[in-house]
């Protein structure tokens, strides 16, 4: 498993320390109480977490983001009332289908340059032959869509608040950074992998509306909101823009 680490990613796993402590301490009692497994599911969402902010690996990625995501089903679920339980299947659904994209364009890049390796694909793309650019452009748009899912950008983030407002205290705070974890890959992926093609050109004004758009739909929503679960969750959406 190829593991890098630079001041993005090293800025990231210190955030992620750092409330993840947070989050520890706010559950050591109730949410203790309530679920005995809660602490270790905390773990297993970290290692997945620090895996996605290390790796060199677009398919270590990949399984790294499923960890994260597994546990955070559970995690979702340590209060089960109605509408955890309704929101739960609300995320899981959303995505598992941002995951199935993610192996669809992993795959395809992989059929197209032979290697997932974050640093020989980014010499690779920009050699590619013309006959198979536009394959490597869909397997770009394929992992655009799925990061922006991860990372509840505007119109694919919708299942954010309802989500993340049903969830425990700790859980939606320590859940924060997960979209974060969508971000990081949009940013870390499209630099490295498409920042010398075509592609990135002709996508990044269109991240720059679309990022804009997130900002404002979040902050009239977040005007909107009736309680501060609510208020919250839309300033968490938000903050992807």
């Amino acid at each position: 498993i190829s593991l890098a680490v630079d001041r993005l990613a090293a800025m990231m796993l210190t955030v992620t320390a750092v409330v993840a402590v947070a989050c520890h301490l706010a559950a050591s009692d109730s949410l203790s109480r309530a679920s005995p497994r809660f602490h270790g599911l905390l773990q297993l969402q970290l290692a997945g977490l620090n895996g996605a902010f290390l790796t060199a690996d677009l398919f270590n990625l990949f399984v790294f983001f499923e960890l994260l995501l597994a546990a955070s089903y559970a995690m979702l679920l340590v209060a089960t009332d109605r509408a955890s339980v309704r929101a739960g299947v609300h995320y899981v659904a959303v995505n598992l289908f941002g995951s199935a994209l993610f192996l669809m364009g992993a795959a395809l890049l992989y059929g197209v340059l032979g290697t997932l390796n974050l640093a020989d694909l980014s010499v690779r793309a920009a050699s590619v032959a013309v006959g198979d650019r536009w394959l490597v452009e869909a397997a770009g748009l394929m992992l655009l869509v799925a990061f922006g899912i991860k990372a509840a950008a505007f119109p694919l983030g919708l299942w954010l608040p309802r989500t993340y407002a049903a969830a425990a205290a700790p859980v939606a705070a320590l859940f924060a950074i997960m979209t974060k974890v969508g971000l990081y890959a949009m940013v870390r992926v499209g630099t490295l992998v498409f920042g010398a093609t075509s592609f990135a050109a002709a996508w990044q004004p269109l991240l720059i509306g679309f990022g804009i758009a997130t900002l404002a739909f979040s902050a009239f929503a977040g005007l909107a909101a009736r309680d501060l679960r609510s208020l919250a969750s839309w300033t968490i959406a938000g903050s992807a823009g």
